[in-house]
């Protein structure tokens, strides 16, 4: 069982696993999601479970990627911020998005430094990218 929070400023995340008596809380003084991949990494070393190496980079993202996916994002209703518009553009070579740059997982996925999300930008069928994965909502690319 878990359960994590954020609030301006702070995020926290407590894991329990009754069958083997571990707790874990992890606490920190960012407005991200790193509390709850820090305490799921930790649990799953204290029950000797493999854990995932992270998909993140270190080399920016390729330059046609990032001329590919650069632009507006138009998501619905049930979005964190209902009917938001999120815009990425190119700064040095890097994706940025209202005040952070994005960490790349792969080749068209990116982390949100500031909310630890997960972005995938993704292709039509003429390989042409016309939406984005944010988390678990999609939004469609505006012009």
């Amino acid at each position: 069982m878990s359960i994590g929070g954020r609030s301006p400023g702070f995020g926290s995340s407590w894991q329990r696993s009754v069958e083997a008596d571990v707790t874990v809380i992890v606490l920190g003084n960012i407005y991200n999601g790193v509390p709850s991949t820090i305490a799921s990494e930790l649990r799953a070393t204290i029950l000797g479970e493999a854990v995932q190496p992270s998909p993140m980079r270190a080399d920016p993202p390729d330059p046609e990627v990032l001329s590919d996916v650069v632009g507006a994002y138009q998501f619905g209703p049930d979005f964190y911020r209902a009917n938001a518009t999120i815009r990425f553009r190119d700064q040095g070579g890097h994706l940025f998005n209202g005040g952070s740059w994005l960490i790349p997982a792969g080749e068209m996925t990116f982390i949100h430094r500031t909310y630890w999300s997960t972005l995938t930008f993704l292709r039509d069928e003429s390989g042409t990218v016309d939406r984005l994965r944010y988390d678990d909502f999609v939004g469609a690319r505006v012009q």
